[in-house]
């Protein structure tokens, strides 16, 4: 019979093998690019849906808090996100070769992008229309701190 820590590790092992706990573990460079898409994807439908409601387009402040919720969850992974291999060539990746020939300026604005996201959250959760807007600047600002050296322009 094992016993309970066993079963523990064993149930452990399960997850990190599957690759479902850490991103880019057992998956190809394609697989990997895939992911990282989707959660530049979320990111991105997350500051659209503020950038609608600090414009007045659409939405309310309970869907720029889900909005937050969802970017915040996304940060802690963007570090692991891009694995070397996993740039342009690679599917359909934007990602340009400077990411891994600067990887300390990479860092930095990742640590930066992660930072601003974190600052966000609890300004979406005040629900003060002002504090969202300033939050919400320091984030664009961060992303496109990244994109712009980071990401080839899309055609």
């Amino acid at each position: 019979m094992l016993k309970p820590l066993a079963i523990s590790a064993l149930a452990a092992a399960a997850i990190v093998g599957s690759g479902a706990f850490f991103p880019g573990v057992a998956q190809t460079p394609e697989e990997m690019v895939e992911t990282r898409q989707d959660a530049m994807e979320t990111l991105g439908d997350s500051a659209k849906t503020t950038a609608k409601f600090i414009q007045g387009e659409a939405g309310t402040v309970e869907d720029v808090q889900a909005a937050a919720a969802d970017m915040a969850e996304v940060a802690p992974r963007l570090p692991d996100l891009f694995p070397e291999g996993t740039g342009q060539g690679v599917d359909d990746s934007d990602a340009l070769p400077a990411i891994w020939e600067n990887p300390d300026d990479f860092a930095e604005r990742v640590e930066a992008a992660q930072a601003a996201i974190a600052d966000f959250q609890p300004a979406a959760e005040s629900g003060d229309p002002q504090a969202i807007r300033a939050a919400f600047a320091v984030v664009g600002q961060a992303c496109s701190g990244c994109h712009d050296n980071f990401r080839a322009e899309d055609d």
